[in-house]
């Protein structure tokens, strides 16, 4: 069915808003980071900020760089076929009169090893196959996160030339990235996202467009046609869960089905259809994948944190679009769409995520982190692993304080009050220990300290796609301070070494016996998932107000000559500001035990000094004494990385016993350094 442009704009501006005008206050930060997108310069996955063009070099990765000063855009015009290039260059062409002398951005570009995706059907795209390059991030430049920081600028300062640079950077996007072909179709999921981010950037536009104007009005019509054709795109590629690793990428999949669906309900006849379909989808795989503890199931903070995001935004949105506004009424469409249990999980999840956030503010990165997100709402300079943002829109949704995230600052709440106002009352946002015994995640808090321990399955019913081999593992922060971490991820395909450096067992706390992994990675799937060898099991778990006591073991080298079961208690004393790890090796042939070494990954502001079988650890105010049974330590060279596509140095206490140990015991106590 044809567009009419000017109905489409008029439409959009009577449609209820999804979301509100930034704090005045954060305006300066919104302006900060659309300027970098006004000179063309993007931060993707640790690249720090390159100005993005044809021919542009690149800084390269591990030593590696695919860069060409040959590439200019008249030659991938000249590579598509004569009917989709001649819309190109109009396209282009516009892009010019919206902003007079636009230098396109080459969107098929990986920016940190300058690798160049070919324009092909996206199904011959493939992953994995150089050394360094990454289509991860030439997928998250398609994805568009920008443009919504440009709108917001725009709604801040009602300066012309943000708006201009988004009529452009659209139509640029158009012109050379004709449907199904290149980087910016391939994955599904990376589809689906950019929608959310088109969808948000016209609600965000909505009061400076004039359907009036030709370019305005050209705009409005082209993207609702290409959210069309990201509609029969989703639709015709689904992600199913069955069939892959990462079931996330299905939700996000019906995310933007749904999304598409009612934005282009007046154009599409199908899209009821649609959207029915994506809801029962939705209602299903919430309750597959949404565990009895209200954690997502593939067992990564980072992947909860990113699905509940998905989940709650696409909802918010969606219920807006069909016009239910209030937070009441948002959660009225919820329970009439998707269920009244499925509600329910929704709010659990929202409570896992505030009981695994760190007193500092911090997600532990237990298992995968992609740095992945759905639409940016928030007053950017965050962290990544900083979720607080999204509690708060929990807090607003649910009209619930206690959602709130202990140590929430005002910034926290930017999103939540830009979706529903200013409306999110007091509550008690003490967070307490915690167990999630279907996750296998416990969390104890007490004196200063969290500790949060990993002890269940390897996650996506038995398939591991983003878990680690990290059973029996811990975090531990004091006062704040980080101090024993979980490494995170560094990258995905740019490098199988890396890949699997960071998830073996060896760059986690605890211990590996035999030299072998806890679970063995696929051979038939060397990136993604591994065996499910560990069936990790709590075996007691008790908190009170004096301690905190748990017990696990897991059969990860039972499969040895000489079968081992690992057995891990951990004490948190709260009186005394103690933390006792306990572990012993269950074997029938104790004197034929084979070697076994400690690791203690350490975050890199911290600093250590072996003294005998002491360990002292410092990080700024704070001391960590470490005792151990045995005279044994040494300090290597770890990697940590707090965000996807960044590696940081730091130190990794070891105990290295080539014939194994029954039992081995750790003692960590701690003080400020002024009261010592």
């Amino acid at each position: 069915m044809e567009i009419c442009a000017e109905k489409e704009v008029a439409s959009l501006i009577a449609t209820p808003r999804i979301c509100g005008k930034p704090a005045v206050a954060d305006a300066g930060a919104w302006v900060e980071k659309a300027e970098h997108y006004l000179r063309h310069e993007f931060n993707i996955l640790g690249s720090g900020w390159l100005n993005v063009h044809y021919g542009m070099q690149a800084p390269g990765i591990a030593g590696r760089n695919y860069s060409s000063d040959k590439v200019t855009v008249g030659g991938v015009l000249a590579s598509l076929p004569e009917n989709v290039r001649k819309s190109s260059e109009e396209l282009l062409e516009l892009a010019s009169q919206a902003v007079p002398g636009y230098t396109p951005i080459d969107w098929h570009i990986d920016i940190k090893s300058g690798y160049r995706s070919e324009l092909v059907h996206h199904t011959q795209l493939k992953y994995g196959v150089l050394e360094g390059v990454d289509l991860k991030v030439t997928a998250d430049l398609s994805r568009c996160y920008h443009l919504p920081v440009l709108a917001s600028a725009w709604q801040a300062t009602g300066e012309c030339k943000y708006l201009d640079e988004i009529i452009a950077q659209v139509f640029d996007w158009l012109a050379l990235n004709p449907f199904e072909t290149g980087p910016g179709w391939r994955a599904n999921m990376n589809v689906s996202i950019r929608v959310a981010n088109w969808v948000a950037t016209l609600d965000l536009l909505r009061d400076a467009l004039d359907a009036s104007d030709p370019l305005h009005a050209r705009l409005v019509r082209e993207m609702k046609k290409s959210l069309l054709e990201h509609r029969r795109y989703i639709a015709a590629n689904l992600e199913f869960p069955e069939g892959i690793y990462h079931p996330n990428h299905y939700i996000a999949n019906l995310s933007g089905l749904l999304l598409t669906a009612i934005v282009c309900r007046d154009a599409d006849p199908d899209a009821m259809a649609w959207r029915n379909l994506a809801l029962r989808e939705l209602a299903s795989e919430m309750e597959r994948q949404v565990m009895g503890d209200g954690v997502d199931y593939e067992c990564a903070t980072a992947y909860h944190a990113l699905v509940l995001e998905i989940l709650a935004v696409t909802f918010i949105f969606a219920a807006r679009l069909e016009g239910w506004v209030g937070a009441g009424e948002v959660r009225k469409w919820i329970g009439v769409n998707l269920g009244v249990e499925n509600l329910e999980r929704l709010e659990a999840m929202f409570i896992a995520l505030k009981l695994f956030i760190q007193p500092n503010g911090q997600l532990p990165l237990i298992g995968d982190i992609d740095a992945g997100r759905l639409v940016t709402l928030e007053r950017p300079g965050r962290p990544y692993s900083d979720w607080r943002f999204i509690c708060a829109v929990g807090a607003a949704l649910f009209e619930n304080g206690e959602l709130v995230a202990e140590n929430s600052e005002s910034d926290n709440f930017s999103a939540a009050n830009r979706l529903f106002g200013e409306t999110i009352s007091s509550g008690d946002v003490s967070a307490v220990s915690s167990d999630f015994p279907k996750s296998g995640f416990y969390v104890m808090r007490g004196k200063g300290a969290y500790c949060l321990i990993t002890a269940g399955s390897i996650g996506t019913g038995g398939k591991g796609g983003h878990s680690h081999n990290d059973k029996l593992s811990f975090t531990l922060s004091i006062d704040g301070r980080d101090i024993f971490v979980d490494p995170g991820i560094y990258v995905y395909t740019a490098s199988l070494a890396e890949r699997d450096a960071y998830r073996s067992v060896r760059a986690h706390n605890t211990v590996m016996v035999g030299g072998e992994e806890q679970n063995r990675f696929l051979a038939d799937s060397v990136w993604w998932g591994c065996r499910e060898d560990t069936h990790c099991k709590c075996l007691q778990w008790e908190t009170r107000d004096e301690r905190d006591i748990f017990c696990g073991a897991h059969q990860g080298y039972v499969r040895l000559d000489t079968p081992v079961v690992h057995n891990r208690k951990i004490v948190l004393d709260k009186q005394v500001a103690k933390l006792l790890v306990v572990d012993t090796m269950q074997a029938e042939k104790v004197s034929l035990l084979p070697a076994m070494k400690w690791s203690f990954m350490l975050h890199p502001d911290c600093l250590a000094e072996v003294n005998g079988d002491n360990v002292q650890i410092k990080s700024e105010a704070v001391t960590v004494c470490v005792k151990s049974a045995h005279a044994a330590w040494e300090i290597e060279d770890g990697f940590y990385s707090p965000e996807y596509g960044i590696k940081q140095k730091c130190i990794r206490l070891t105990q290295n016993f080539p014939v194994g140990i029954r039992e081995n015991r750790f003692e960590f106590s701690w003080q400020k350094r002024n009261s010592l």
